[in-house]
């Protein structure tokens, strides 16, 4: 039998699943810190645990490398305490249903892109692979490694185009603070603890997905302009998305 299971709300994580989003999924079963609703036709065998965590700013206890350490060894301890593998999905809207809540639970993010807007392109058009300039060799190496992570189907990439700027775009938005709270040396380790707490969480069998730069503490712009690393972040984050939008089949 194929089965989600999702913690009660904790350290930021799953703040959806309350007692009211339950009552409109009677059949879910209780137990002491979670419940358990069948899946059925879920691309996974037995039970999968589902962690939704949304930013970072939202529910750190205060801004500290020390708090953002304390706050990955407690995540990685509940996910050795579940029966069987878990999913962090990175979600900056609230779960709206268990269709939601087990999309996520597949890697995958909502909505889907506008299988509309894809259909307007015409069969055969290509899709155009971006160039390299051959002196580049550490832009280079950095899409190359990065290539096999996030590779799609050239078919779905019209589909993708306009949200993958948009997404890319709002990771920049995200990663810029243009009103800190806290000195921008402490934004830069509290940034580079949260790339170690991702780092944590893989380490400690999660599997991930959504827009990651969520959960890495926003930094100031560097004399006007965008730190190499919130860029790379960006383009990061417009190729994870387009793998992770649910599939949509659009005639070309």
């Amino acid at each position: 039998m194929t089965t989600l299971r999702i913690p009660d709300p904790r350290l930021g994580l799953n703040s959806f699943a309350t007692d009211a989003w339950w009552e409109a999924i009677p059949d879910a079963e209780r137990t002491p810190d979670a419940r358990v609703v069948a899946a059925p036709g879920a691309p996974w065998d037995g039970e999968r645990t589902l962690l939704v965590a949304g930013a970072v700013t939202d529910h750190l206890a205060e801004p500290t490398v020390a708090a953002v350490e304390a706050w990955a060894a407690e995540v990685c301890a509940l996910v050795a305490a579940q029966p069987g593998p878990a999913h962090l999905a990175v979600s900056l809207s609230t779960v709206r249903s268990l269709d939601e809540a087990v999309t996520l639970a597949q890697g995958r993010r909502w909505p889907s892109y506008d299988a509309v807007e894809a259909a307007r392109h015409r069969a055969g058009e290509p899709v155009p692979v971006p160039s390299i300039p051959g002196g580049q060799q550490a832009v280079s190496a950095f899409v190359t490694a990065l290539l096999p992570q996030v590779e799609v189907l050239a078919a779905s990439g019209w589909a993708t185009a306009a949200d993958a700027t948009a997404d890319a775009t709002a990771c920049v938005s995200r990663s810029l603070d243009a009103d800190p709270d806290v000195p921008d040396d402490l934004a830069r380790e509290l940034r580079a603890a949260g790339r170690a707490a991702l780092v944590a969480f893989e380490e400690a069998g999660l599997t991930i997905s959504g827009p990651r730069d969520a959960l890495l503490w926003p930094v100031s712009a560097e004399r006007g302009q965008i730190p190499i690393e919130v860029a790379a972040d960006a383009a990061v984050e417009a190729m994870l998305a387009l793998r992770e939008r649910p599939a949509v089949e659009v005639a070309r």
